[in-house]
């Protein structure tokens, strides 16, 4: 990721914190860089799986607000619905500096593509094994999973 990004990555993402923001971007780069650092991507798919759930329900002919009362309960843990491919969500990274800004959106679209259940490469992706489970580390298998 490098010593820059790190530093740096967040300056000027928007998150969720007004009805004005569809978009979690914040969480969306944030689950690129756990990807990349840590090769978290289940991790990471279930956390966009929300975004995905979110935008299933998400009506561009209401406004926000809205939108998101509808939810189950409202916005609920995971603020945020998922990108849509080919639209432009450029206006909402105004405030990102712009030596950040295309590796900002080349994050998100990262994430989108590994993440989200409509991603137009899904199926087509070339997984590396450093991202896959590697061991099971809770205490008890669930019950639905026991074999």
């Amino acid at each position: 990721l490098g010593e820059e990004w790190v530093k740096n990555w967040h300056v000027g993402v928007p998150n969720c914190l007004t009805i004005k923001d569809p978009y979690n971007f914040g969480q969306m780069v944030s689950l690129h860089n756990i990807i990349k650092a840590f090769g978290l991507w289940e991790y990471a798919k279930e956390r966009y799986g929300t975004f995905d759930g979110n935008l299933k329900k998400w009506d561009w002919e209401k406004p926000n607000s809205e939108n998101i009362m509808k939810l189950k309960m409202g916005w609920g843990y995971m603020p945020g619905i998922a990108i849509e491919e080919g639209k432009d969500f450029s206006a909402y990274l105004e405030n990102v500096p712009a030596e950040n800004k295309e590796k900002v959106i080349e994050a998100i679209h990262f994430t989108h593509k590994y993440c989200s259940s409509a991603s137009s490469d899904k199926g087509n992706l070339d997984i590396p094994t450093d991202w896959e489970e590697a061991y099971d580390a809770r205490a008890w298998t669930a019950f639905p999973e026991r074999r």
